[in-house]
Formats: structure tokens, sequence, C-alpha cells
């Protein structure tokens, strides 16, 4: 049975790692230097979890996806009544 692990890595721009965890799959979080290395790392770390839950690795999928944490930004304005 074909199956999809979908990842999400969001940027840590402080610690200079992005932060790798599993969307649809509970347990999986990870750290990497870049999306190339996130990626690298997901080929192994994923099929090493799923076999040690007994899960199928047959036919398996990675997506990874970036998303980007921009600054917070917050603005005020007093309007005369």
């Amino acid at each position: 049975m074909a199956r999809t692990i979908k990842l999400r890595a969001v940027q840590d721009t402080e610690a200079g790692v992005y932060v790798v965890t599993g969307e649809n799959y509970g347990g999986l979080t990870f750290e990497a230097e870049s999306m190339e290395h996130a990626l690298d790392r997901a080929k192994v770390i994923v099929p090493d979890l799923m076999e040690a839950n007994g899960d199928d690795t047959a036919d398996l999928t990675i997506s990874l996806t970036e998303y980007r944490l921009a600054p917070h930004r917050e603005l005020t304005v007093r309007v005369a009544a």
C-alpha cells in the first residue's frame, strides 16, 4: 500500500536550523541545517522510525514542506472619539 509521510520544516533563525516534525506521523521530530539536509535525514529517519513501530515502509513517499516564520509585528492606533 502506498503511503506518504508529510513533514513540516520550520526555520529557527536564532538557532540556525530547521525543526522538522511529522504532520501525519506522530513522534517524528528532528533538526537539520538546511532543507536538503532535512530531506537526506528524513530518508533515513522516517523508515527507521516506521520499522521500529512495525509499520510497512514499502512504496513510501516523503513530502517535506518549508514554513517560514515572519517576525511578529503588531500595529496599534488610537482613534479619537
